[in-house]
Parts: C-alpha cells; sequence; structure tokens
C-alpha cells in the first residue's frame, strides 16, 4: 500500500464479509469469491530544526553538533544529568549546523523532542544550558516549521605577553639627529694680537717694522696713500737712508787712505 511523500501509515484496520468481520491485515487473505474493506491512517510527519548564532553580533555559525532526544518518559521535561541528556530518553539522531548555522531532523512523528548540544563550533564555549525547552508535535502543528535556537560566546583570545615586549635598542635612536653640514670654506686665522716692544704689531710701534706708515695706505698692498714714497709700509722707508749713510762713510773712507799714499811717492 502506497504512503503519500510526507505521511506515515500509523493504522491499518481491515474488515470482510457481509458482517465486516475485522481481520488482521498482515493474515488477512480473501477466499475465492470474497470481498473486504480496509481503512487506513496516515499521519504527517514534522521535521525540527535548530540553529546556531553567535551570542554577541547574532552571525550564523557552522559546525555546532547537535543530538535530538524524544521525552519517552512523558515527563515532559528536558533535563540533564552530568552533562547528558535523561538516560531513559530515546536518541532520534544527530546533525551538525551547515553554513546558514543549520541542521534539521525529519520524519517525526507526534511526540515531545528536545535539543541537546554536544559540542561548540571552534572558538566558543558551549551555553550554560545544554538542551533545548520541549517542543511538541501534535495534530495540531504538524508538518509546521519548528526552529529552535542556541547562542553560543566566544573564548575571549589570550591577551597580550608582557615578557615577549621587546626595550628598544639604545644604540639606535629612534629619532636621531641629523649633523649641520657647512657648505662654504673653513674660516682664516684671525688677526693676530701680539705686542712687541714698541707696541701693538712689532718693533718700532704701529704698523709694524720701523714705525713709519699708518699701516692704513690707500695704495696697492699697503703703500701709503699720498704716494709719497711709494713703499709699503713694512719700514723701506727708513733701511733705505741708512744704506747710504753707509755708502758715504766707506766711500770717505777709500778717499782718505788714498790721500794719505800720495805724498809717499814724491
Amino acid at each position: 500500500m502506497n504512503v503519500p511523500d510526507g505521511y506515515r501509515m500509523v493504522d491499518l484496520s481491515c474488515t470482510t464479509g457481509p458482517q465486516r468481520q475485522v481481520v488482521d491485515p498482515s493474515r488477512w487473505a480473501l477466499e475465492p469469491g470474497g470481498t473486504g474493506q480496509c481503512t487506513a491512517v496516515n499521519r504527517r510527519m514534522s521535521e525540527l530544526t535548530v540553529e546556531k548564532l553567535d551570542a554577541d553580533d547574532g552571525s550564523t555559525l557552522p559546525g555546532a553538533e547537535f543530538e535530538l532526544y524524544r521525552d519517552t518518559d512523558s515527563d515532559g521535561t528536558d533535563g540533564t544529568s552530568q552533562d547528558a541528556p535523561d538516560a531513559d530518553d530515546y536518541r532520534v539522531d544527530t546533525c551538525t549546523s551547515g553554513g546558514n548555522g543549520r541542521c534539521a531532523i525529519g520524519d517525526l512523528d507526534f511526540g515531545d523532542y528536545y535539543w541537546y548540544e554536544k559540542s561548540a563550533p571552534d572558538g566558543y564555549s558551549l551555553p550554560e544550558d545544554l538542551t533545548s525547552d520541549i517542543v511538541t508535535i501534535d495534530a495540531d502543528n504538524a508538518g509546521e516549521t519548528h526552529v529552535t535556537t542556541f547562542r553560543d560566546s566566544r573564548i575571549p583570545g589570550p591577551g597580550p605577553d608582557p615578557t615577549t615586549t621587546e626595550p628598544p635598542d639604545p644604540t639606535q635612536p629612534t629619532n636621531p639627529t641629523e649633523p649641520t653640514s657647512t657648505t662654504g670654506p673653513p674660516p682664516g686665522p684671525g688677526p693676530s694680537t701680539s705686542e712687541g716692544p714698541d707696541g701693538p704689531n712689532g718693533p718700532g710701534g704701529p704698523g709694524g717694522p720701523g714705525g713709519a706708515g699708518d699701516g692704513g695706505g690707500g695704495g696697492p698692498h699697503g703703500t701709503d696713500g699720498d704716494g709719497s714714497n711709494g713703499l709699503s709700509d713694512t719700514g723701506a722707508d727708513v733701511g733705505v737712508p741708512f744704506a747710504l749713510g753707509l755708502a758715504f762713510l766707506v766711500g770717505g773712507a777709500a778717499l782718505a787712505a788714498l790721500a794719505r799714499r800720495k805724498p809717499g811717492k814724491s
């Protein structure tokens, strides 16, 4: 006997003969020429979906593993014992959340069900309550969409390790100062401050040797600006008269010697 998709035959009753005698469908065999009638009761099956979300931003999380349990003792609770579902409840199946954060288990008959989160996605912790509330499937809601949501928190990452922080190298300053470069020639020596016996700048008084000249001549190379002697202010105007006097002295001595020799010859 064929059953429509999404349904399950939950009951089948058959009768035969004019008196509509009830027979066992599994053992029923009609006599030649006999008639019978069967009535099948089909029930629409349901599917339960579980969804995994980030507790902070609500993003979907793949990789969470869930187990679906049926409350077989009909106590209407979803308690856990030692982080596991009730031992007397029936595990229907398992599923793992995909890229949309969801997974589903179908072909479920009427009954009370609950989800149990077995493992959280990588980087996330399990919630404090590992089981969902009871989801009841009955004739009124069979075939409808049933979604149960779990929210997991991200495991905090390790903080910075202070022992791995290296101090800066003192031999390599982080902001070195560039040396100032000079573009012109090096400065020459300054004016001499030594003083001779007769005053500044050597013998003979102001201006250098000989004392003559004011040292501020207006002619070339420091000569006197008025051109009176044409010599530079280095003492040459004193040395020339001294040389001329010496020449006259030598010449006079020579003439005296000649005068003494002449009387001897006569």
